[in-house]
């Protein structure tokens, strides 16, 4: 008897301090992988990082460059900037960008780097700090949201084929819709254009009154087929900062980029 209580007694010690070890090991792997998820919350899969950035970037022997960003997903970029008083039009570039292995940041393919933060992309220089304005300002760049009123609309693409600007064009073909007036303006590469617009749910659109001053010039091929996208536009999409008019379901008539300025 005596020695049956000795083993019972051994037995409840033992199995006591099995429980301990076992619940500070489940303590500690419960930290563990608490410590793991939060080391893996980082701008690449925390924050809604696509879409477009803008701002004014420092520059040596400017004002400032003008500069929009665009993030998609996949890992590609669009890029426009203008130097501020010496360049008159922007510049325009693409690529691919990759993040770094702590996921919060990204290098361009023209290699440029950015520090991704919430609703910002903060320029680096080549030691990998920020740049900086003057000797206390950072520079960024901030995420904006695209309206299809008030934004400058740059012509980008007529029924599928690219539209660059030529030496004939006295201009980049644009529109602008004043959201205030209900009036368009822009340019058709030749001559400047204006009329009234109208927009209603779901993303309907229609244009009237279009009237352009009569200059010739050699892009007057281009002007009569963006002129005509206005005759029959009646519908229009936005993905990100790329703007499609279209005419019922068919293949967009003309697509668009927007161009911020600041």
């Amino acid at each position: 008897m005596k020695y049956a209580l000795l083993f019972i007694l051994a037995s409840l010690i033992c199995s006591c301090t099995n429980n301990r070890q076992s619940t500070v090991l489940d303590a500690q792997t419960e930290a563990e992988e608490t410590s793991q998820s939060v080391d893996m919350h980082n701008s690449r899969n925390s924050l809604d990082w696509s879409g477009t950035y803008r701002g004014t970037l420092p520059c040596n022997d400017c004002e400032g460059i003008q500069t929009t960003i665009t993030l998609k997903q996949g890992g590609v970029f669009e890029k426009s900037y203008r130097h501020k008083e010496v360049d008159e039009l922007f510049t325009y570039e693409s690529g691919s960008f990759r993040w770094n292995d702590s996921g919060g940041q990204i290098t361009l393919s023209s290699g440029e780097q950015y520090k991704v933060g919430e609703n910002l992309l903060i320029p680096l220089g080549s030691n990998g700090n920020p740049l900086m304005d003057d000797e206390t300002q950072k520079s960024y760049l901030t995420k904006v949201s695209t309206d299809i009123k008030n934004t400058y609309w740059k012509l980008i693409e007529l029924r599928g084929q690219p539209v660059e600007v030529s030496t004939g064009m006295k201009r980049e073909p644009y529109f602008t819709l004043k959201g205030n007036e209900q009036r368009v303006e822009g340019h058709t590469g030749c001559n400047s254009m204006n009329g009234s617009y109208s927009l209603s749910e779901p993303a309907r659109i229609s244009f009237s009154k279009i009237a352009s001053t009569r200059m010739a010039c050699p892009a007057e091929e281009t002007e009569q087929a963006f002129l005509e996208v206005f005759e029959l536009a009646d519908n229009y999409a936005i993905n990100d900062d790329t703007l499609f008019l279209n005419k019922a379901r068919m293949a967009p008539l003309a697509k668009f980029v927007a161009v911020y300025f600041r």
